[in-house]
């Protein structure tokens, strides 16, 4: 037996998540083990043929249930009755969520978990992707579900596939008229009073920068859509937070409504039992004294609201400063260079003014490009310390009409603010603080069980050291994206040695300690190896150089990464235990299949992001964002890549030549002008991409050459520099730093003519002699670049058989002949070895007689 099971509070997100998981479950019966929202048992009055599979909970032998689908909850205790199943060992469960993780979560067989605005999406979602029939009836009560748990696609928490699958249905016959009736049903007489009584209680606090506003009201009976009355007052005043309390009898309700991502309601009223989301939560209370409840909530926002926003939070870093004796010209071409609007100016170390855009083309225009850019800088500036607020920041850029606004914090500057930081905070699109970000249960969930205790024992370790601990780097990239990486980089707030030291001993693995560099490596018994560091922060003194280290914050070390997909941590204390800290929005750009910069210096400080970039574009099949881009286009047009050095130069095109995806990132390299700056002469037209796909074909199909090691990347730069003469190949091998003697080896093997193409028949020792000499890199070149199927099918006999076949004779041989070994034994063995390569010595016999009349011939000298 199959049953469909939810929470036992039913509402038209959990309705409608039942009824699609029918569709998906067509076997499967629905159990409901709680009481209705009033306008669902509206809803199913008049929709009798999406309740026919409904079984009461006291008809059912929960021994006899086999498999138990879970919706829109995986709390044990917000099953009801249905709690007793999971008692059964041999039940198989799947289990279809949205709400946060909690420790005591339901672990199915089947878990598909998302942060969405309902759980329907998900539902919806596969019911489209197996192009499940569904009838209008169900598209609008799935639309329903979408539309309640998302206030209409208005709440934080709706997501793009919210959106997605809203348009889904409606393209399958949902019914907006119905989904408004239900969704905006008129108030009654009682509704009515008790909000009035609602919005006459209200107060306002403010906890830590944030507006929350608290509602309370005594009623002696049960008036039912508090969540509705909340809604309205949100309508009548939008602060950052509402908690509506109201007494009913001889129970507290309480509905609460978060209309900012920093503030999770969700983990407010866990500590009430109640539960929900990060948007929207409610709970009821077996209470009557509604100011304890009330103070009981005052304590517990105090306890959890984190600081709002300030200017340490959005500001960039480092800043770009300038001297003030700058000229003008060069002022504007460095605004230009990094696409700056503005610049702060220095003298002698302290900051004296602020000069725009604007005001050095107006000086240029007026003929006074030479002039000292101080002359026209604005002296008298707005300055703001670390711990301002976002908003007060916003009000002082209005009130100012500034651009910019430095951070200062002991008299030294250590970040800016500028318009664009505000604007993609206000829209969400910059960064949020740690607590914002919804646990991701279902990544960690498919880890192999030795990584998630590994990353337990990680979590424990910092709880008893009492220091934050996070996986960071590529590990939380791929998590997110499903794919295998178990190299695990860890960063602690604090001694990063110490704390690897603890866990070494708590582990029982292997610690290798840097201290130069203030790192560990710890290699575990279970074969796997955690590199760990303190967090810290890097300061580049000049471009290309190796950047200065001091110890920091979690938010500052992930804010010295290169890319917002790589700039991801994972929470591994008790408290925090698979939450994403994404403090530049890199879960969105993973979604949106982008690699974005963190800053627009990111290139200048570290110009072998260049290849990195490529790198993961390339890897994953995603794509670099445009301003990015402008930035790597600038920076090579400005001859960045002349910072690098030969030998890191060399490692990061050889790297990205080794991917998977070599001609795609060659392509791209030349889209970018990173060919061009390699050397002027490289074209990658068409002819030379057509020979890189025929040489990748050919070293895709090298099966035939498991015997030998063949350099990849030497075999695809043979090919795209084939129309060079030898000194501009040299030119390359130098600034490349590649080893003379394999330049000159290139450098003869270019000017090598072979002559394979003839039709004539040409023993196949004539043929070893001409291909022996020759790499093997140089030979898949040949292979690919050769169109004459006689030629390749020569090089082909030559890797695969030729070059194997052995002498018939040694020189033990020669000596039991009585001759001295000499010159004449190398030649009489190599001899010996083409007559076999020919057919014309057929055995040992043949070969030694042949062996014999060689040395006669040669006259060589006897023992």
């Amino acid at each position: 037996m199959e049953i469909i099971a939810c929470h036992n509070c039913t509402d038209f997100d959990t309705f409608a998540s039942m009824v699609a998981a029918k569709k998906i479950y067509p076997e499967a019966s629905l159990v409901f083990s709680g009481m209705f929202d009033t306008n669902v048992k509206k809803f199913m009055t008049l929709h009798t043929d999406l309740t026919s599979s409904i079984i009461s909970i006291k008809n059912i032998d929960l021994s006899m249930v086999k498999k138990l689908i879970i919706v829109d909850t995986r709390l044990p205790g917000r099953l009801g009755p249905l709690k007793k199943i999971l008692d059964n060992q041999d039940i198989e469960i799947h289990v279809y969520d949205h709400h946060p993780y909690h420790q005591e979560d339901i672990i199915g067989s089947v878990n598909i978990i998302k942060s969405v605005g309902s759980t329907a999406t998900l539902l919806v979602e596969i019911i489209k992707k197996n192009n499940i029939t569904i009838i209008p009836s169900e598209a609008t009560l799935f639309l329903l579900g979408i539309y309640e748990d998302t206030g209409s696609l208005t709440f934080s928490t709706t997501r793009t596939l919210d959106i997605d699958m809203s348009s889904y249905l409606l393209s399958r016959g949902a019914n907006l008229d119905i989904v408004a009736r239900y969704i905006n049903r008129p108030l009654s007489d009682d509704q009515r009073s008790l909000l009035n009584q609602l919005i006459l209680s209200c107060e306002t606090y403010n906890f830590n920068g944030f507006q929350i506003v608290i509602a309370t009201s005594e009623v002696e009976k049960y008036i039912p859509k508090l969540a509705l009355l909340t809604h309205k007052m949100i309508e009548l005043e939008r602060k950052d937070a509402f908690f509506t309390l109201v007494r009913m009898k001889d129970k507290i309700y309480i509905v609460a409504r978060s209309l900012t991502e920093s503030i999770d309601v969700n983990l407010m009223l866990r500590a009430f039992g109640g539960g929900g989301h990060m948007a929207a939560a409610a709970s009821t209370i077996k209470e009557k004294d509604i100011k304890k409840i009330k103070d009981r909530l005052l304590e517990i926002l105090e306890r959890n609201i984190k600081p709002a926003l300030v200017a340490q939070d959005i500001m960039s870093f480092p800043v770009k400063t300038v001297e003030s004796s700058l000229k003008v010209c060069d002022a504007v071409d460095i605004m230009r260079e990094h696409g700056h609007s503005g610049l702060i100016i220095e003298q002698e170390g302290e900051i004296c003014g602020i000069i725009s855009l604007t005001d050095l083309k107006k000086a240029s225009g007026h003929g006074l490009t030479h002039a000292p850019i101080k002359a026209y800088m604005t002296r008298d500036f707005i300055a703001a310390p670390p711990n301002m607020p976002v908003s007060k920041l916003q009000e002082l850029m209005a009130e100012h009409q500034v651009g910019r606004i430095p951070v200062i914090s002991e008299k030294k500057l250590v970040g800016v603010v500028t318009r664009s930081d505000i604007i993609r905070t206000i829209h969400g699109a910059r960064l949020c603080t740690p607590h914002q970000f919804p646990t991701r249960i279902d990544d960690m969930a498919r880890l192999p069980r030795i990584i998630q205790t590994i990353l337990r024992q990680a979590g424990q370790t910092g709880d008893r050291e009492k220091i934050p601990v996070y996986a960071v780097g590529g590990f939380v990239r791929d998590l997110l994206l499903g794919i295998e990486n178990f190299d695990l980089d860890l960063v602690v707030e604090g001694d990063g040695i110490n704390y690897a030291q603890k866990l070494a001993s708590f582990t029982g693995g292997d610690l290798k300690i840097h201290h130069t560099f203030g790192t560990a490596e710890l290699q575990i018994p279970q074969g796997y190896r955690i590199d760990i560091a303190s967090a810290r922060a890097e300061f580049y003194s000049q471009p290309g150089a190796l950047p200065k280290i001091r110890y920091s914050s979690i938010k500052q070390d992930l804010i010295r990464r290169d890319f917002t997909v790589n700039a991801m941590a994972l929470g591994l204390n008790s408290d925090n235990f698979g939450q994403i800290i994404d403090f530049f929005r890199g879960e969105k750009d993973l979604e949106c299949g982008l690699i974005r910069v963190l800053h627009n210096l990111s290139f200048i400080d570290d110009p072998t992001r260049i290849f990195r970039a490529i790198k993961f574009e390339q890897r994953y099949f995603f794509t670099i964002e445009p301003h990015t881009e402008r930035l790597i286009k600038s920076a090579i047009k400005n001859n960045i890549l002349e910072k690098i050095s030969a030998e890191r130069l060399l490692d990061e095109f050889v790297a990205l030549l080794n991917e998977k995806r070599p001609i795609s990132s060659i392509k791209r390299m030349d889209e970018l002008g990173i060919m061009k700056a390699i050397h002027p002469d490289i074209e990658i037209n068409r002819e030379i991409l057509e020979l890189l796909n025929e040489t990748y074909k050919n070293l895709s199909n090298k099966n035939y050459v498991k015997d030998i090691d063949i350099t990849e990347w030497l075999v695809y730069f043979i090919a795209f520099t084939k129309n060079l003469y030898p000194e501009e190949i040299k030119k390359i091998g130098k600034k490349l730093k590649i080893r003379p003697e394999l330049q000159e080896k290139l450098i003869w093997e270019s000017n090598h003519c072979l002559n394979l193409s003839n039709s004539n028949k040409v023993n196949p020792s004539e043929i070893y002699r001409e291909l022996s000499c020759l790499s093997m890199e140089f030979l898949f070149y040949m292979m690919s670049e050769i169109k004459n199927n006689i030629a390749r099918r020569r090089i082909i006999n030559y890797l695969t058989r030729w070059r194997h076949i052995k002498s018939h004779i040694t020189g033990a041989d020669l000596i039991k002949m009585d001759y001295l070994p000499g010159p004449y034994f190398g030649q009489a063995i190599n001899e010996v070895r083409e007559k076999v390569m020919d057919g014309l010595i057929k055995g040992r016999e043949d070969a030694l007689e042949y062996a014999k009349d060689f040395m006669v011939s040669k006259g060589a000298q006897k023992q």
